[in-house]
């Protein structure tokens, strides 16, 4: 924890910033040591817990030269936007690799944290447990494979988060009950071949969230929990896929018909059933495509057989 005041009993000092890097047990008591140099450099200040009247919780703390003592740790404030961006400003598109360890307990908007970090190869572990925000947090990280676990059960908005991923295979199983909105969520991760199931309870806004995603080919959503308009058009998802989705939809959210656009044929060309990439058999129609259709649904890019 970082220290930005205190008063202390007999002569009065100031302790400048900084992070707790000893703790001693005495015989009066905690003697604590901190690192109080502005850069984490060198400078240190013992106090004596005993003398110690008052502490107040900090907010920040100044980023360290990321050439300059790695090992040293950052504290993330709750306000994190592009802070990648701010704390390494003349090297952030170039790191490979984020050199020292970030502190995120009490990080809340961790929007476009990592954004235009370019050259970035893995993301650091990190505590998102108190996250309620993610929009673009990963945005044109173009050259990441994954991301690690993260816990997202607070976060509401996801607006964008992977955008521009080019080299994202995978993601982790992501916790997205209360996410309101997803546009643009997995924009161009034209390398993303599956997912893990999604749970849509919450969702109100999908632009574009699969837009640019050409080789992904399994998505699945929890049961009943998909109420909005998506578009699937740019993907490849296989015809189990498809049928699955339209198996696990719920009621369109509002009193208003919601699309799902499968695929894009020409309307010189929808009588023609040869030219539809997901064709369906009379018994899946019967089955689950008609009562979604009387549901509300509406299907864009699918055929059955008649």
């Amino acid at each position: 924890s970082k220290i930005t005041a205190y008063e202390q009993t007999g002569p009065q000092r100031k302790l400048s910033p900084g992070v707790v890097d000893m703790v001693l047990r005495t015989r009066s008591g905690y003697k604590i040591t901190f690192d109080t140099s502005d850069d984490f450099s060198s400078s240190s200040e013992t106090i004596d817990v005993l003398n110690l009247r008052s502490v107040r919780a900090a907010e920040y703390v100044p980023a360290p030269n990321p050439e300059h003592r790695p090992d040293k740790p950052i504290i993330v404030p709750p306000e994190a936007f592009n802070f990648i961006q701010m704390i390494y400003p003349e090297c952030y598109n170039t790191l490979e690799k984020i050199p020292n360890k970030l502190i995120t307990d009490k990080t809340i908007n961790a929007s476009s944290m990592f954004n235009g970090c370019n050259s970035l190869l893995e993301i650091p572990e990190m505590n998102t447990r108190n996250m309620t925000a993610m929009n673009t947090m990963f945005f044109d990280c173009y050259n990441i494979s994954t991301v690690p676990m993260m816990e997202t059960y607070k976060v509401t908005t996801m607006n964008g988060i992977f955008g521009n991923c080019y080299k994202l295979e995978t993601i982790p199983s992501l916790d997205t009950r209360n996410v309101r909105s997803f546009s643009r969520a997995f924009l161009n991760c034209s390398t993303l071949i599956s997912l893990p199931e999604l749970d849509m309870s919450s969702a109100v806004y999908t632009d574009d969230m699969f837009k640019g995603c050409n080789a992904l080919e399994q998505v699945s959503f929890k049961k009943n929990t998909l109420r909005v308009d998506m578009d699937f058009s740019d993907c490849n998802l296989s015809t189990a896929c498809v049928l699955e989705i339209i198996k696990n939809l719920g009621k369109p959210l509002g009193s208003k018909a919601r699309t799902i656009v499968f695929d894009h044929v020409c309307p010189d060309q929808i009588d023609n059933i040869d030219n539809f990439k997901y064709i369906f058999s009379i018994e899946a129609y019967n089955k689950y495509i008609q009562p979604a259709l009387e549901a509300g649904w509406i299907f864009i890019g699918i055929k059955w057989e008649e």
